[in-house]
């Protein structure tokens, strides 16, 4: 059973230059609180994907180090808020062992309703900053198994 772990990123200070917006430190704390979750459930994740953005790369940095993950970050194009998702779906589908992609809304969204349902344009899952949403393979066919939002913690 394969598993993916979609995350959207924390919360983000604001600012004109949507690439280079920080986490802010509510963000920094939520995105804390998810990845020690993740820890204590064991989640095994291989090779952690993110965004160009830099509230992305920052959130991915906080589970990679917290998850004590080998192999490094890698940094993916096609992984931004309006970014077209079949590439991506696509890159999924090629995987073998459990991955990570952390990303943007309506992005995160859009990919997780077409690797579910078919379609991209369903809204299945809530994505709160810092939340990820934990999709399954079995038999050929992804599953919604688990939310996690960081105002449950």
């Amino acid at each position: 059973m394969m598993r993916v772990y979609l995350v959207r990123h924390g919360n983000a200070i604001a600012g004109d230059d949507d690439i280079v917006r920080p986490l802010s430190r509510e963000g920094i704390e939520e995105v804390t609180r998810v990845a020690r979750f993740l820890k204590e459930c064991s989640c095994d994740v291989e090779n952690v994907y993110h965004s160009i953005r830099v509230r992305a790369r920052q959130t991915a940095e906080i589970i990679h180090e917290e998850l004590k993950i080998k192999k490094p970050l890698i940094e993916k194009q096609g992984l931004s808020p309006n970014d077209r998702i079949e590439k991506i779906a696509d890159f999924i589908e090629q995987q073998k062992q459990d991955i990570m992609l952390v990303g943007h809304m309506p992005f995160m969204g859009s990919l997780l309703s077409l690797l579910v349902s078919g379609e991209a344009n369903r809204n299945l899952v809530a994505f709160p900053t810092g939340g990820v949403a934990i999709l399954e393979k079995k038999h050929g066919v992804w599953l919604i198994a688990s939310v996690i939002d960081p105002d449950n913690f």
